[in-house]
């Protein structure tokens, strides 16, 4: 009987620190995983940045000015996920290369959609792990979309000859979208396109 007390002193010690064994403040699986790819954002530096793929851009984005842009977003970091189609991506290699780059390097993804500010981002960390976390973060987010800008070349004479044929395709697809039964995220995709589409017809 005069053991009792103890015994039950070992389990309160247990209990205040979540169980025996278990490590005081050691994040779920789930958290760790958040803060790989927050961590190595907010500490990475211009000289691990070997290279930066995105699609299309005539624009060169600088080491220097990434590992900024990244240290500055990964205090952005969002429990909500980016929502619809991620159309746009970039890729930042921390290893590899220089001639190849491939999955198994360390490195990031981003995608990003037509939500305004919103990102997903995978953090690869070229030992077979990887990482995800979403971001909300305006500069980041405009940097990946400017990725896919080009220099779009309009003959007037060619839009003035087609505007009545333009004007009558964006009149109906606006029509469509004030109908209660289209929904607006999917009508702001089509017009995306539609606007991609009209500046190849203004330009032929």
């Amino acid at each position: 009987m005069k053991r009792l007390p103890i015994i039950v002193l070992t389990l309160a010690l247990c209990l205040l620190t979540a169980g025996c064994g278990a490590k005081p403040n050691e994040p779920a699986d789930g958290d760790s995983a958040k803060a790989g790819i927050v961590e190595r954002m907010a500490t990475v530096k211009a000289e691990e940045i070997k290279y930066i793929s995105s699609f299309f851009s005539r624009e060169y984005v600088s080491a220097e000015d990434m590992a900024s842009v990244l240290n500055a977003a990964a205090e952005h970091h969002s429990e909500q996920p980016g929502q619809g189609l991620d159309h746009y991506t970039m890729e930042i290699y921390l290893s590899g290369g220089p001639d190849a780059y491939n999955s198994s390097d360390e490195h990031f993804v981003f995608f990003a959609g037509l939500d305004e500010n919103h990102i997903n981002g995978i953090y690869f960390n070229g030992k077979g792990d990887s990482h995800r976390m979403s971001f909300e973060d305006e500069t980041l987010y405009w940097l990946i979309r400017n990725g896919y800008r080009t220099e779009v070349q309009v003959d007037k004479d060619a839009y003035e000859y087609h505007q009545a044929i333009l004007d009558q395709r964006a009149q109906r697809l606006a029509a469509q979208c004030a109908s209660p039964s289209q929904q607006s995220r999917f009508c702001a995709h089509l017009m995306h396109h539609e606007k991609r589409k009209i500046n190849v017809y203004s330009s032929i």
